[in-house]
């Protein structure tokens, strides 16, 4: 080996040990950590919010205790109106209106003639299921036996759940619910007569 192929091994060696411990300095400052700073990135930890129980709050003053203590009275029933009262500030205009719901099966004429059901004419004061030459249900021939009379507190009873007064009976109406209503339609079945009965007075 001559002395110019010496140099330049020579050269090349210093030259791959100088590049071998360049990569090792740069290779050292990147991944040796820095003191007192750990081995990495820490992420930070979120807090966890910590909601203590709340006991609900008893009452201890006298005034609730008091309260506690004092018996809770029934409440009263609603006071209803007495039919005597309906009838005496009634409407025969509106009862008119009201029997509407009756015309499809009873005939309101002087006439009285029989239609699905017995004439109204005159119906207040009259005996339960006399009506000349209508035949009537059973029930309806009970009651005439027992000598029940169509007055004012009967058809109002009557009126409410025709169903409920005479089970069993032909009559389909559902009844009238509204006092009001049953009281103006009792005031006008009184001007369908030509002996108005009186209204109750009590």
């Amino acid at each position: 080996m001559n002395i110019m192929s010496l140099v330049k091994f020579l050269i090349a060696l210093v030259g791959a040990l100088a590049f071998v411990l360049v990569i090792s300095f740069i290779t050292t400052a990147i991944y040796t950590p820095i003191k007192d700073k750990g081995t990495g990135y820490n992420y930070p930890i979120p807090e966890v919010a910590v909601v203590k129980e709340q006991s609900a709050p008893t009452q201890t003053s006298e005034a609730a205790t008091e309260q506690d203590a004092t018996p809770v009275e029934p409440a009263e029933p609603a006071e209803t109106t007495s039919l005597a009262t309906l009838l005496a500030s009634a409407s025969v205009e509106n009862g008119k209106k009201v029997a509407r719901k009756c015309i499809a099966c009873h005939n309101m004429k002087p006439e009285n003639k029989n239609m699905v059901g017995p004439g109204l004419w005159g119906v207040i004061g009259h005996k339960v299921g006399t009506h000349v030459d209508f035949k009537y249900s059973k029930v309806f021939q009970e009651l005439s036996a027992e000598g029940l009379v169509w007055d004012y507190e009967n058809l109002n009873e009557f009126l409410t759940s025709p169903k409920t007064f005479a089970p069993k009976s032909k009559m389909t109406f559902a009844g009238i619910k509204k006092d009001e209503d049953r009281a103006d339609l009792l005031a006008y079945l009184q001007t369908l007569s030509d002996e108005p009965v009186a209204f109750p007075t009590e």
